[in-house]
């Protein structure tokens, strides 16, 4: 695992931030409604990753905006 894990509270600042940001922004992660909820009208694009972590079987996803 990571050394930090960021709480909640982080993760939405985190999303309130980006998505107020007038730039683009993309974010990484793994598929999950959190974010989804969060970043509606975002570009959504699912990556099936090669299994190296356990032989884990989950989807990463980029959540990408091109603007505000």
């Amino acid at each position: 695992m990571y050394a930090h894990e960021m709480s909640l509270d982080e993760h939405l600042e985190m999303l309130d931030v980006l998505a107020s940001h007038p730039g683009p922004a993309v974010i990484s992660g793994y598929d999950n409604a959190f974010y989804d909820k969060h970043l509606r009208g975002w570009k959504k694009v699912r990556v099936k990753p090669p299994k190296v972590e356990k032989q884990a079987d989950r989807m990463e996803v980029l959540w990408a905006k091109a603007r505000a």
